[in-house]
C-alpha cells in the first residue's frame, strides 16, 4: 500500500513537471498569429529586429521549460535515494525522514520558483516563505537535540550532583 501511494505521488510530479500551458510558446510568440490577430499593429511589427526578440523569447522559454523539467527529475532522483537509503538504514525516526525530505523539497521549491519567476518582485516572497520553513523545520531539530542532551546529561549526574548539596 505505502509504495503504491509513493508511486501515486511520483506520478502526480511527473504529471505536473510535463504540464504546459495550452499555448506553447511557439504559438505564443507566432509573428504570423500576431499579424492576423491586429493587422493594424502588425505593420509597425513587421522589421527583422521584432523577429529576432520573438525568437529570442522563444528560445528563453523553452529553455527555462527543460531546466524545470531536469530539476524535477532531480529532485525526484534525490528524493528515491534517500527514501531508499532511509527504508534500508537501522537508526531512523521520523524526524530524520522529515528533515531529510523536507531538505530536499524546500530546495526544489526554491530552484522551481527561481526558474519560474520573470522579475524580483516575484521571488521575495516565495523565496521568504521557503526561509520560514527551513527555519521552522531545522530550528525544531535542533531544539529536540539540545533538549535530548540536556536530559542525557542530567540523567548520568547524581541526585546530590543535581540539588547543589
Amino acid at each position: 500500500m505505502r509504495s503504491l501511494a509513493l508511486l501515486l505521488l511520483t506520478a502526480l510530479f511527473c504529471a505536473t513537471a510535463l504540464a504546459q500551458s495550452p499555448q506553447s510558446p511557439s504559438t505564443r510568440f507566432d509573428f504570423d498569429q500576431v499579424a492576423q490577430s491586429a493587422p493594424a499593429a502588425a505593420e509597425g511589427l513587421a522589421t527583422p529586429l521584432d523577429r529576432q526578440v520573438i525568437a529570442r523569447r522563444e528560445r528563453q522559454e523553452r529553455i527555462a521549460f527543460h531546466e524545470f523539467i531536469i530539476a524535477t527529475v532531480a529532485m525526484l532522483i534525490a528524493l528515491t535515494v534517500v527514501l531508499w537509503t532511509f527504508r534500508h538504514s537501522t537508526n531512523r525516526t521520523a524526524d530524520h525522514l522529515v528533515m531529510a525530505s523536507g531538505l530536499i523539497l524546500i530546495i526544489y521549491g526554491a530552484v522551481a520558483v527561481l526558474l519560474v519567476a520573470d522579475t524580483h518582485e516575484q521571488l521575495t516572497a516565495p523565496i521568504g516563505i521557503f526561509g520560514a520553513l527551513a527555519g521552522y523545520l531545522f530550528g525544531r531539530s535542533r531544539d529536540r537535540n539540545a533538549d535530548s542532551n540536556a536530559s542525557a546529561t542530567n540523567a548520568g549526574r547524581q541526585p546530590s550532583a543535581i540539588s547543589g548539596e
